[in-house]
């Protein structure tokens, strides 16, 4: 069996951010749940498990077996690109 090593997190170059930010929009539950899957399959995932509560609007949950992330890397996950 192969072994899970979690990806390290790293900022992109201001030109790509914002073609990629302007290249995007979710503007549906289901595309943002479309895009939160192809995330987990991205990162490995054999088993994807989504809870909704209230429809989406109170939250959305994802939950897989996908490598992850490093813990040196959460800091940035929700720092502007």
């Amino acid at each position: 069996m192969n072994e899970i090593t979690k990806k390290e997190v790293f900022r992109i170059e201001s030109d790509v951010s914002s073609r990629i930010s302007t290249a995007q929009v979710i503007i549906s539950l289901s595309s943002a749940v479309r895009q939160l899957i192809d995330n987990s399959l991205d990162a490995s995932a054999q088993c994807i498990e989504i809870r909704v509560k209230n429809n989406g609007f109170e939250s959305v949950e994802v939950i897989d077996d996908g490598t992850g992330i490093d813990e040196e890397s959460f800091q940035s996950l929700c720092e502007f690109q």
